[in-house]
């Protein structure tokens, strides 16, 4: 358990794996979520410190908006990616990412804090906190959640998405695919696997 009076959880998994979707079945259930990707964009919009960050570190004009000009350096036209760009994208916004995403997280459970401690059935009455984290096992994340909920599908499957919804070429998609890609610890014991 976490130091909260809740259950911490994160649904993570390859680009256009269902994660979202699967997201939405928890909330529908009572769980509250996270979107580490909205986390992300609402930081590209007011945060300063990072915006300055990334315009140095990848060399963005300030005339240009960064998230297209990030997505042109790492994943090229005719496919592929660049790996040492990524990590170093990541680098720099994982640890803001996911100390905002926590403090929003306990702004969220106040609420259940008297609540959770009257019940000697954690599933019962403690909230499930769920985060939406794309990359938490690249973040080395994954060992602050309670329970890991990983989105598995086959490659043809996320490539036919990947194209529908990015309106990408096929190895376009599957630069995005591979650079989401992870050996996944589908034997773990706090890991539930689910099949989109």
């Amino acid at each position: 358990m976490t130091n909260y009076h809740f259950i911490r959880a994160a649904v993570t998994g390859p680009i256009a794996s269902g994660k979202t979707t699967v997201c939405q079945q928890l909330q529908n259930k009572g769980s509250i979520i996270i979107s580490w990707d909205k986390v992300y964009a609402k930081l590209l919009q007011t945060d300063e410190i990072l915006q300055r960050r990334l315009r140095q570190a990848f060399l963005i004009p300030n005339n240009q908006v960064i998230l297209p000009f990030l997505k042109k350096t790492i994943f090229n036209q005719n496919g592929g990616y660049n790996v040492q760009a990524l990590k170093l994208l990541n680098s720099i916004t994982h640890p803001i990412i996911a100390k905002k995403a926590f403090i929003k997280e306990k702004s969220l459970v106040v609420n259940y804090d008297k609540r959770g401690q009257q019940t000697s059935n954690p599933d019962d009455l403690y909230p499930l906190v769920v985060h939406e984290v794309p990359l938490l096992y690249q973040s080395h994340l994954d060992k602050k959640f309670d329970r890991i909920y990983i989105c598995l599908t086959s490659n043809s499957t996320l490539l036919q998405r990947v194209m529908k919804r990015d309106k990408l070429t096929k190895s376009q998609a599957q630069a995005r695919i591979d650079a989401s890609q992870f050996n996944f610890p589908i034997h773990d014991a706090k890991v539930i696997v689910v099949n989109n």
